[in-house]
């Protein structure tokens, strides 16, 4: 029998005998503190490597340069606070009681404001139907709903659903031309390729009906103002 220490000393002797180039510290995100990446970090530059890496950034690598290149920015452009006094708050495809409880509490604040939250996705997560926030009494009591209108989705459907809300709000004219003129281009031959998407496909491709995507049309023009979450 080996104790715990014995087994640490020994991993950490045979990592010693590699060559540095070979191995690598490989981190997983959900659950993870910045304490934590910090001192796996220390560890594995002290065992001898500095190939230490996190499943969060393979999963925002690609995000990031998609930003970058449509908003000329690559990381989020609000913090939890603004959800307070906007209009609409919209989550897609995020999971975000189950997987970021705390921002459940900003999202109470937020719809003690006024504000909408819906929720696009694939999944009909229970914790955004109804969810138990701890640091606020009357919702650890008695739970909070936290998601008004949910739209869900098939599989891989959300391209195909905001084309057709898109495409809604496009022929309604509800599109704010001078935004549009002064800081985008392409929308043009965005329109266009809207215009010959047939609302049969947007259908079977998204999952959801024609009046739903007006739906949610309609509640992107009746909002001043809104905070998208992905």
């Amino acid at each position: 029998r080996i104790s715990w220490d014995g087994a640490l000393g020994l991993l950490a002797d045979r990592l010693r005998g590699l060559d540095p180039k070979r191995w690598a510290v490989y981190l997983t995100s959900r659950g993870i503190t910045n304490e934590v990446y910090y001192t796996a970090q220390k560890v594995a530059r002290f065992l001898g490597t500095n190939n230490v890496d996190n499943s969060a950034r393979i999963c925002h690598a690609p995000s990031t340069t998609a930003l970058k290149r449509s908003i000329g920015y690559a990381a989020s452009t609000c913090s939890y606070s603004d959800w307070i006094g906007t209009d609409l708050l919209v989550f897609i495809g995020a999971h975000v009681a189950n997987n970021q409880p705390v921002a459940t509490k900003y999202m109470y604040r937020a719809k003690e404001k006024g504000t909408r939250i819906a929720v696009v996705n694939s999944f009909r997560e229970p914790s955004m139907e109804r969810y138990w926030i701890p640091s606020i009494l009357d919702s650890a009591l008695f739970g909070t709903k936290l998601a008004d209108d949910f739209f869900q989705v098939h599989q891989g459907g959300d391209v195909a659903f905001f084309n057709g809300v898109l495409k809604h709000l496009v022929e309604r004219g509800a599109v704010d031309r001078g935004f549009i003129r002064d800081h985008t281009t392409g929308f043009d031959e965005l329109a266009a390729e809207l215009a010959g998407q047939s609302w049969d496909d947007l259908e079977r491709f998204s999952g959801l009906s024609r009046d739903d995507m007006a739906s949610f049309a309609d509640l992107l023009e009746g909002a001043r103002n809104a905070v998208f979450v992905w």
